[in-house]
């Protein structure tokens, strides 16, 4: 008997850590992350808002020119909204609020922020872009076509082609850290001539994903690029 208690005691506090390293573990698989953009946002949004998950609200920065910090989510599917205040009754989502569904498979993504006149509340729409690991990994480049002309041009060693409205994941443009050649141009329905967008060289960071824009500029007939650098500090693995 005085050898069966202390085995006891021994077996019950083992089965106690393991409990409780499978629930951090859990936690760990279950964290969902996204990063926001407004890109060419309107001034009438605020710089911050309140985005509801489902089941919790937090405060989140509205960036124009940069993406935004790391935000956490928790997994499985859910759908968010964006509001100007947090929700007092989280019952009660108001029908003028964005709101964007997200599917349990992406475990990633970027919330891009679009303007939206015809919401008068909060003018904006919300876009998510699948940004897994098996979507787009460190070094490569995933593009978009907002617009409705056929771009075409050289990044780095490797030729880019994207039609209208589309999208296209390019593999590192270089192989370290070190500037590549970028020629950009566009062609547009019954005009035989090309539009040059840009002729320029950037820099590479093989630790960074990057999500390329281009889109019409206002007004303006000329397009506009840009590029954005989703860095992210890696955690210490236990």
């Amino acid at each position: 008997m005085s050898m069966a208690m202390p085995n006891f005691y021994f077996c019950l506090l083992l089965f106690s850590c393991l409990f409780h390293s499978n629930l951090l573990a859990q936690e760990k698989a279950q964290k969902r992350t996204f990063r926001l953009l407004f890109l060419n946002g309107s001034d009438a949004v605020p710089r911050t808002l309140h985005l509801f998950d489902g089941s919790a609200t937090q405060e989140v920065e509205i960036p124009r020119m940069n993406l935004s910090k790391v935000y956490d989510l928790t997994a499985g599917a859910t759908s968010i909204a964006l509001t100007r205040a947090p929700l007092t009754d989280t019952k009660k989502i108001p029908k003028e609020a964005p709101q964007a569904k997200i599917p349990e498979s992406i475990q990633d993504f970027y919330l891009i922020l679009s303007n939206n006149p015809k919401n008068p509340s909060l003018p904006i729409s919300l876009n998510i872009i699948d940004s897994n690991q098996n979507r787009l990994q460190k070094g490569q480049m995933l593009w978009f076509n907002l617009t409705e002309h056929k771009i075409a041009g050289q990044v780095g060693s490797a030729q880019l082609r994207l039609s209208p409205k589309a999208s296209k994941v390019l593999d590192a443009p270089a192989s370290g850290f070190e500037d590549y050649y970028v020629n950009l141009a566009y062609k547009m329905d019954g005009d035989a001539s090309i539009h040059p967008i840009c002729k320029t060289n950037w820099s590479h960071d093989p630790r960074s994903r990057n999500i390329v824009f281009i889109f019409k500029n206002g007004s303006s007939r000329g397009l506009q690029v840009q590029a954005f650098s989703d860095f992210r500090i890696e955690e210490k693995k236990d």
